[in-house]
């Protein structure tokens, strides 16, 4: 199996992950991305036994950056920035709590143990982008400064185990903890209008419509161009500087492109974006090997703990400080630390559907700032560990 061919079913893998979530519902209730990570990993280690060879993770690592770079602007085409503008002021500010938060745990904890493990402000970055926006910033992050895609993997998986211990605790007693040391809703004023946010919830199986596929001429030239310039605008720069400037150039360029309402309400490119990241976990898996699985420590593991939970409760202590309401804050926190999908269970759980629509774009708000948010962190610990 040469190695171009297994990059090509590991682009593929996302149709069959979707396929089968779509035929078996306990698989979907699984999700896409897991099983995407488990078919690059089953793929990757029938290569390397048929063929004793690994030539074929260095091609592997040069796809990430290419898949990154077509999946962030179809992944934020969608965003609405006049949206988060009219957010109300309490769930705003609940949202930016919540990012300082975990950007500040981050650092506390990296400085406190600062040899846990190599490449430490690489993974406390990345977790910074995953615990603010969604894997999407983890990823891009990883890019943006050409960190170790060990480090990388490390990161999803333990972000995978603590976000499912997070998703217990949000469907068991989250609300009424909240409410014990948070005050009440009360209702909020201007809220975002009943504007249509399902893109937010595309999933890649609506790619199978050839109606879809019509409407995405103009994102995917729109697409190209912002790749362009910015390939342009880092063409002087190189190493870590040029893939940071380049991350920064796409979330930028995205978002202003976001401003075209057409754009914007094309139906398909949030799905699209999205396969884009299974086939960038399906290459992923493709990549771990014994070395990797050897660095995942115990001590590893309270570290993320104590970074994820840490921030939960320092979030949790400014929002009493400052009186904001208990479904506010978790409604902010489900967004944060697992992404806007599942805000609606969030509301579900408070059966308060007031805040779906706000909750659903401060998430956004953090697809956007988790990769400006972790590129900082990222610098904050490098310099802070070398002094």
């Amino acid at each position: 199996m040469p190695a171009d061919f297994l990059i090509t079913l590991l682009l593929a893998a996302p149709a069959l992950a979707v396929w089968l979530c779509i035929r078996f519902p306990l698989l979907d209730r699984l999700g896409a991305a897991p099983l995407c990570f488990a078919l690059g990993f089953s793929l990757g280690q029938i290569l390397e036994a048929l063929t004793g060879t690994t030539s074929f993770r260095p091609l592997a690592g040069e796809a990430l950056g290419i898949v990154i770079a077509f999946a962030l602007p179809m992944l934020l085409f969608s965003s609405d920035l006049r949206a988060w503008v009219r957010l109300a002021r309490t769930t705003l500010l609940s949202m930016a709590l919540a990012m300082l938060s975990v950007a500040t745990l981050a650092v506390v904890l990296s400085l406190l143990f600062p040899h846990i493990v190599d490449e430490l402000p690489a993974v406390a970055s990345m977790a910074v982008g995953n615990f603010t926006g969604s894997l999407v910033n983890g990823a891009t992050i990883k890019t943006a400064i050409n960190a170790s895609h060990e480090s990388f993997t490390l990161v999803y998986g333990y972000d995978v185990l603590i976000s499912s211990f997070y998703l217990l605790f949000l469907i068991t007693f989250a609300h009424r903890f909240c409410q014990w040391l948070l005050p009440r809703f009360q209702g909020v004023a201007n809220m975002p209008d009943n504007e249509d946010d399902s893109s937010l919830f595309e999933k890649p199986g609506m790619l199978l419509d050839k109606k879809v596929w019509k409407g995405l001429s103009l994102p995917l030239v729109v697409n190209l161009g912002i790749i362009g310039l910015t390939l342009v605008i880092t063409q002087p720069l190189k190493g870590e500087v040029s893939s940071a400037v380049a991350v920064v150039a796409l979330t930028v360029f995205s978002l202003v492109a976001s401003l075209n309402t057409r754009l914007r309400t094309t139906k398909g490119t949030y799905a699209l974006g999205n396969y884009l990241i299974l086939a960038f976990l399906a290459l992923s898996g493709a990549m771990l090997n014994e070395e990797i699985l050897e660095k995942a420590t115990l001590a590893l593991l309270l570290f993320f703990i104590a970074l994820a939970g840490g921030a939960f409760l320092l979030h949790l202590l400014l929002c009493r400080l400052l009186k904001i309401d208990a479904d506010t804050f978790l409604i902010t926190s489900v967004a944060s630390i697992l992404s806007p999908p599942f805000v609606p269970l969030a509301a579900s759980v408070m059966k308060n559907k007031t805040l779906l629509l706000s909750g659903i774009s401060a998430g956004v708000l953090g697809y956007a700032c988790g990769n400006l948010l972790g590129l900082m962190t990222f610098w904050i610990i490098q310099r802070a560990i070398t002094l």
